[in-house]
């Protein structure tokens, strides 16, 4: 096994502290996006006599809300499969030499309603294909929601990769 210098340590732990400084940012807007929301839709009810036209508003809002977790959901998943491949970077010395990409599992904090599991998980598979090509990083994986996950994460991610020896 090669020794890493401790500057190389040094510059991936920043990159990682970076990325994950930028997960709690996308997680932070969408708090915020969620919250302005919700005023928006308690000022409309409080302000404005329920009527069909303010009852679709609120249904327009909704959708966007559901559109706009989704696409964030999508990022913080993706930031996500960049630390378990920086990971693994670490792991082996910074010579990434992966020989397959096995399996992806992905598990969705969500409501029962909410049926785009896949959906999100496709942001992880879609990169790892993207970075190690189909040959490599086309892999089997599956998605499933459930209504809560430890600590309150909105997504866990898992893979398994087989390296060459």
């Amino acid at each position: 096994m090669m020794a890493i210098p401790g500057g190389e340590i040094i510059s991936i732990s920043i990159i990682i502290i970076i990325i994950i400084i930028i997960f709690f940012f996308f997680i932070f807007i969408t708090i915020i996006i969620m919250i302005v929301i919700i005023i928006i839709i308690i000022i409309i009810t409080i302000t404005i006599t329920i009527t069909i036209t303010t009852t679709i508003i609120i249904i327009i809002i909704i959708i966007i809300i559901i559109t706009i977790t989704i696409t964030i959901t999508i990022t913080i998943i993706i930031i996500i499969i960049i630390i378990i491949i920086a990971v693994v970077a670490i792991a082996i010395a910074f010579v990434i030499v992966v020989k397959k990409v096995v399996e992806v599992k992905g598990f969705v904090s969500s409501t029962p309603e909410f049926t785009d599991h896949p959906q999100v998980v496709n942001g992880c598979s879609d990169l790892l294909v993207e970075i190690f090509g189909p040959e490599v990083g086309a892999h089997s994986r599956f998605a499933v929601g459930c209504s809560s996950l430890p600590l309150g994460v909105a997504v866990e991610v898992g893979a398994t990769v087989e390296l060459e020896e």
